[in-house]
This record gives structure tokens, C-alpha cells and sequence, in this order.
């Protein structure tokens, strides 16, 4: 990288890499609380990892490019999230409606268990719910998990603004809680860049 003479473009490189993917050798494995850029030869992906989560997807399709290929991956450090989580959301969920309500699901790396947190709430009411993100470390964040009452299961605006403010994580949103089948909607959280999902986080109870 001789060409880049400015410390400034030196030092953005440093903070988000991008490599080229070996065609024939190995990546370097990736820290935790790292991210970086792959250019491969189907596509642009983003890598980042946290305690939590360890991602690798697709950015954009390219011309093919002469490097080696990647594929998608998704890691949770625990696995899928216990079921018996899920249903101490769902019940939660349920009896908050029509309001919303919000939930973090951590991963604690020292006793190797995913942990339920409620954020201190700010402000809520049927449409809206805002908290505070200061009982836990992003590193550790799993999911950000939050419902939208009876209404549907869609990502907001607001949301959009929100989850961007932890760097990796999974976001959840559950609507028509006081259905008996309720409304889902989950995506991956990667620096401010979006991707859906048709899976939830969680053991199918």
C-alpha cells in the first residue's frame, strides 16, 4: 500500500481493511471487535466479529474477479438461543400489549450462557418504545429484540436509526402479540448495512 501517502487514508485503512480473497492460500483469521472488507471473486463482502457473533456476507455481486470465492456465514458463539428464552419473550411480549416492549439477549463469554436483559425504558406506548443501552457491552450483544404491540413485525425508520448504534448484532422485531401466531421480522446488523433473514435466532420449541 506505498501509494497511499497520506497518514489519514492510512489510518482509515487500518480501521476497515480491505483484502483480496486468496485464490490458492488461507485468510487471516479475524478478531474479535474487528471488521474488514473482502473483495472475492462473486461479490464484495463484509467480516465482523464480536463476542457474540462472528458474520461474513455478501455487500454486493462483482464483475468476476481473479480471487478465490467466499460463501456466507452466520456464528453464534452459543448457538442457537435456548427456546426457553424465546418463550420468556413471547410471554413478556404478550402481556405488554398493545404496548411495546424491548429486550436484549447478551452473550456472556465467562459462563458461556445467553442472558435476557430489560433495558431501562425511556419512553413507551403502543407505537413507539425507547431505552437505554447502558447495561451491557456491545461486544456482547446477540439480540436486540423488540415488539410492536398488536401492529405488524416491520422495521421502522426509528429502528433503522437505532440499529446502527451497536455495530454487529442480530435485530428482532414480533408484532400481533395478542394473535396466537405472531408476526416476526428479523435482519443482521453489520456497521449500518442491513440484511434479511428468513431464520430466527432462536430453537424452534
Amino acid at each position: 500500500m506505498d501509494y497511499l501517502t497520506d497518514p489519514r487514508d492510512k489510518a482509515l485503512l487500518g480501521q476497515s481493511p480491505t483484502l483480496v480473497v486468496p485464490l490458492f492460500g488461507s485468510l487471516p483469521p479475524l478478531a474479535v471487535g474487528r471488521h474488514r472488507y473482502l473483495l472475492a471473486k462473486n461479490g464484495l463482502f463484509i467480516e465482523a466479529r464480536s463476542k457474540a457473533l462472528h458474520v461474513r456476507l455478501k455487500l454486493s455481486d462483482t464483475p468476476p474477479m481473479p480471487y478465490g470465492n467466499l460463501d456466507e456465514r452466520v456464528k453464534m458463539s452459543g448457538g442457537l438461543v435456548p427456546g426457553s428464552l424465546y418463550q420468556t419473550l413471547l410471554q413478556k411480549s404478550r402481556e405488554e400489549s398493545p404496548s411495546e416492549w424491548a429486550a436484549l439477549i447478551v452473550w456472556n463469554d465467562e459462563s458461556n450462557i445467553y442472558q435476557v436483559v430489560e433495558p431501562t425504558v425511556e419512553s413507551v406506548s403502543s407505537s413507539h418504545v425507547t431505552y437505554q443501552t447502558d447495561k451491557y457491552d456491545d461486544e456482547s450483544l446477540c439480540v436486540d429484540f423488540h415488539t410492536h404491540g398488536s401492529g405488524r413485525a416491520f422495521f421502522s425508520s426509528t429502528d433503522n436509526l437505532s440499529d446502527t448504534q451497536s455495530p454487529l448484532h442480530i435485530s428482532v422485531v414480533m408484532g400481533q402479540c395478542d394473535k396466537e401466531v405472531v408476526d416476526i421480522s428479523v435482519r443482521i446488523c453489520v456497521l449500518g448495512h442491513f440484511f434479511s433473514v428468513s431464520w430466527t435466532p432462536w430453537e424452534q420449541v
